[in-house]
């Protein structure tokens, strides 16, 4: 149950349901592996560099961390480079599984800032920003290419 607290978790188990066929590789789902690979990197290699899992007295840093960042964060992201399934599905939904797992820490009344070491709002700010570029590179693609004239 100590692993349910940390969106990683539930992530990574969305995305083996992709693998294994159970739900498909939608535009939320991609969503959240792009904003869970760039926040656990930034939290793996800038801060807090540990994951700190008080109710069983483990400390992950260093070399086991930067693994666990990996296989939980950057190995969904690699293979959704590689995917060639599209989606007509907003990844603006991805808000639905995230209001979720925010309902379900609080009802287990969790205290959001101690997750993870850092701000909460701080996560879900940088979170809607990465999620606003994305958003604008996929629906308005000529965007970028303006920006670069």
């Amino acid at each position: 149950m100590f692993l349910f607290k940390y969106w990683s978790f539930w992530n990574f188990n969305w995305y083996l349901c992709s693998e294994l066929g159970i739900v498909p590789l939608n535009g939320p789902l991609k969503m959240s592996i792009i904003n869970t690979s760039i926040l656990g990197g930034l939290m793996t290699y800038v801060y807090p560099k540990r994951i700190n899992i008080k109710e069983k007295n483990i400390i992950i840093k260093d070399t086991k961390l930067k693994f666990l960042d990996l296989i939980c964060h950057q190995m969904p992201l690699i293979r959704l480079y590689f995917s060639s399934q599209v989606s007509n599905i907003c990844g603006l939904y991805s808000l639905i599984p995230v209001s979720i797992w925010i309902f379900y820490l609080e009802y287990i009344k969790i205290n959001k800032n101690s997750i993870y070491k850092i701000k909460f709002n701080y996560l879900m700010y940088a979170s809607g920003i990465i999620s606003s570029f994305v958003g604008l590179l996929h629906h308005r693609p000529s965007l970028l290419y303006k920006l670069y004239i």
